[in-house]
Parts: structure tokens; sequence; C-alpha cells
């Protein structure tokens, strides 16, 4: 397998945590491209010197695919150049996988706040994937182990989810999930729970309307498709009775719904994958951490399961 890595915001964890990850893996027989400016990567001091662009870190030798925009390393600090170098190595990274150079994506994390203060019109790096692949709606899943949520809205605004759930669209991301826990975990007749968007999932329309209204019609619709799918919980009783240990993957209405409990089970492993679109791309579950960085203490377990994960799945597809 080729695995291309975009490097993140080199001020970040980023690169600390895929260097560790590295370190802590037994040699595997798949190559690794990182795609960052070499200067940058030699001021980290995170991997031994150049040669012929490659790199050794542990018993892993990765090939650097050069940028053209170079950073200074200054940890825990968002700077224009790092927000530059970061935005040219998605971009690389999302073409080669594309266009089918590469088995496999890894996001390293990013500064979204910094990347939007020099043209870049992303809420994160799912929207602009979606943008650069042609995928009108891909589908963002968290997991750790055998937990996996996947989210009916992503990086929007809480007032403005009730508006962005349809009957319509919770179908669509229900085939779309209920086809990745078959074709990339390869799970024969998965389950999957939906939670509600009110307290109590509504109340039978006494708190808030939505369930009556998109999230129940959906689960009908999905139940005539041979989808194997319960709900809608609330969403407070289904993780305090560890419901979710009875289902392949729980669908939840927003953000931290579901991010929540996922970190608060997964501690520092969780892996986040974006599936609907026609590449395979995962990411560490978690941000540039600049509070921490360059420090070395850095958690890698997240990035780790990352890389391996991604060879799973592009394993399942080959």
């Amino acid at each position: 397998m080729k695995l291309f890595v975009s490097c993140g915001d080199v001020n970040g964890i980023g690169l600390e945590t895929f260097f560790k990850s590295l370190q802590s893996m037994d040699i595997f027989d798949h190559e690794l491209i990182l795609c960052i400016h070499p200067k940058t990567l030699e001021e980290s001091g995170l991997a031994g010197p150049l040669i012929n662009n490659t790199v050794v870190s542990g018993n892993h030798v990765i090939t650097i695919h050069p940028c053209t925009m170079y950073s200074p390393i200054t940890y825990g600090i968002a700077t224009k150049e790092s927000a530059k170098l970061a935005i040219e190595s998605l971009e690389i990274s999302i073409h080669h996988v594309y266009n089918k150079k590469a088995d496999a994506l890894i996001t390293l994390p990013i500064s979204k706040a910094s990347l939007r203060q020099y043209d870049w019109d992303f809420p994160g790096q799912t929207e602009m994937l979606s943008a650069y692949t042609n995928q009108a709606q891909p589908l963002m899943i968290l997991f750790a182990k055998q937990f996996r949520v996947a989210l009916a809205t992503i990086h929007v605004p809480l007032e403005k989810v009730s508006s962005m759930i349809s009957k319509d669209s919770l179908v669509q991301t229900i085939n779309i999930l209920h086809t990745s826990l078959c074709e990339d975990w390869l799970i024969d007749q998965p389950t999957i729970a939906v939670l509600g968007l009110n307290p109590h999932a509504g109340e039978q329309g006494d708190i808030g309307n939505e369930e009556q209204i998109s999230i129940i019609p959906a689960i009908d619709q999905c139940k005539s498709l041979n989808i194997n799918i319960d709900g809608p919980f609330s969403a407070d009783a289904f993780f305090a009775q560890k419901k979710y240990q009875n289902y392949d993957a729980v669908l939840a209405m927003y953000h931290d719904q579901g991010l929540i409990p996922l970190k608060m089970i997964s501690g520092y492993s969780g892996v986040n994958v974006t599936v609907g679109l026609p590449i395979i791309r995962m990411s560490p579950d978690h941000g540039t951490a600049y509070d921490i960085a360059g420090k070395n203490i850095a958690h890698f377990e997240s990035t780790k399961q990352a890389i391996l994960s991604a060879i799973e799945f592009a394993a399942n597809k080959a």
C-alpha cells in the first residue's frame, strides 16, 4: 500500500505524533509519503537526515514529497507560513490520492482558524475533500475499536443544525453509513442506532418536532430498505446505559453529540475517517494542541491507529 500524508500545521503536534507512531510500530511493507517542505522537516528535528528524498524514523523509510512553501518551526504559534504550507500539502496530497497515485490519504491536524485567515474557504478538511473530489455529501465517522459514531451534520453552528436535518438527507447519510460498514469494515448485516436531536428524543413532539418530521420517517424508510436500524434514542440515556455496545455504529445529529462520548470512551485512540468519497481519508481525532506543541509529550495512539486503519481500509477495497 502507498499512503500519502499531509503535514498539517507544522507548529502543532501533528508531526510529533506521526513520527512517534512510526517509531512504535514494527516495520511493514507499505510506502509512506510525507508532503512537506524539506527544510521545515529538517528544522523539526523529528526525523533523520534527508537522503535522496527519504528520511528514516524507527524501522521505517519515509519518502518526502517536497512542497514549495517553507515554514519555519515556531511551536505553538499560528503563522502565515505554516497555514500556507498546510494548504499546499493538503492540495498536493488530495490530488495524488484522487488520481490513484496512492491508496489512501492521512491528514495531520490543521488550525482551521489560521487557514481561514489566508483565503481558505472551508469549515474543515472534510469539506475541502468534498469540494476537491466532487462529492456533495461526505460522511464523517469517528471510531475507536468497536465504537463508531457518524455525524449527520459536521462543522456547523448549533443554531443551524435543525434546518440542515431532513428526511431525505438522513436517508442518504444512513445509506452511506450502511455501505461503509459493509464495504470498509466488512460487517455483514450491520446494525445502526440513530440519536434524537432534542432532549428525550423530543418526547413525541412535546420538546421539538424534528424527530416526528424528519428522523423517524427517515428511520422507517431505511427499515423498508432492509437496513437494521433503531431509534431515535435519547442521547444521554443511550450512552449512560452503554447501549452503543449493541450496535455497529451510531448516527449523531451534530458534532458534539457524537464526539464527546467518542472521546470519553476512546481516550487517545480515536480516528476520523471520511466516507462517501472516491478516496480513503483518515485523520487522528485531535487538533493542533498548540499548548503542548514542541514539548514531546503528545500522545500518538490516534495517529498510529489512523495509519493502521488506512492500510486496513485500502486492503478491504483491493
